[in-house]
């Protein structure tokens, strides 16, 4: 009987470090939703998308208040170490969370960092972002200069020549557009509808009905961009 209320007793300790996630006492963590559907849209969208910047550091500031919180909390107790380790567990998802965001962003911006520049698309990145496109820039061009393309055609070599001041994103940066691979606004993509509208001409092929709420298609993305923007429908 002891050994139970000593167990109960330090469930509460623990529990009373604060290490809930937000105002709602059960179910997940509404940032934390807001998080996956940041990913997945990150993920299935072909073009860059604005940096959550507001999210991502409500996420990280959650974090570090956590991970201070558990600190804290180390005890000499093995169930009290026990329901500490939950906690860690939980943390290290929200953590994953945050890598696997950046790590999201960081692939598409590697791949169009050359649209990036030429079409000001700066303002859609984090400021370490806009940093690291600037440095992957004349890494690349220094690359490309001492590996072959010295000895190509002109419009690649306008590419090696550049300045060091012009590694910078910025559509006048002389680099030619045969260069510049761009997102595919064509690619398919998986949305539900948050809501009944009238069907749009040449918006869902092959049907003629109206488009109910909660129903899924498969639509190019230029299609529905503007209906994903409006938060008509979402990315599944």
């Amino acid at each position: 009987m002891e050994a139970k209320e000593e167990t109960k007793k330090e469930q509460e300790e623990v529990k009373g470090a604060d290490l809930d996630y937000g105002d709602e006492p059960e179910g997940e963590n509404p940032l934390i939703k807001k998080m996956i559907k940041i990913i997945l849209k990150e993920r299935e969208i072909p073009e860059i998308l604005p940096y959550e910047e507001e999210t991502v550091s409500e996420l990280d500031t959650i974090v570090k208040e956590q991970e201070e919180a558990v600190s804290e909390q180390e005890t000499r107790t093995a169930n009290e170490n026990f329901f500490v380790m939950i906690y860690k567990t939980e943390i290290e998802r929200l953590k994953f969370l945050l890598k696997t965001y950046l790590r999201t962003r960081l692939f598409k911006i590697q791949k169009y960092y050359l649209y990036i520049i030429k079409h000001e698309k700066a303002d859609l990145l984090s400021k370490a972002e806009y940093n690291f496109v600037a440095n992957y820039f004349l890494y690349k061009r220094n690359h490309f200069k001492e590996c072959f393309t010295k000895d190509l055609y002109d419009s690649l070599n306008d590419f090696v020549e550049i300045k060091e001041e012009d590694a910078v994103p910025h559509k006048n940066a002389p680099v030619s557009e045969d260069l510049v691979v761009q997102p595919s606004l064509k690619r398919p993509v998986f949305i539900k509808m948050n809501c009944d509208m009238p069907r749009v001409n040449d918006f869902v092929m092959e049907t003629k009905e109206n488009l109910k709420m909660g129903e899924i298609m498969l639509v190019p993305y230029d299609n529905c961009k503007d209906l994903i923007e409006a938060n008509v429908a979402e990315i599944v």
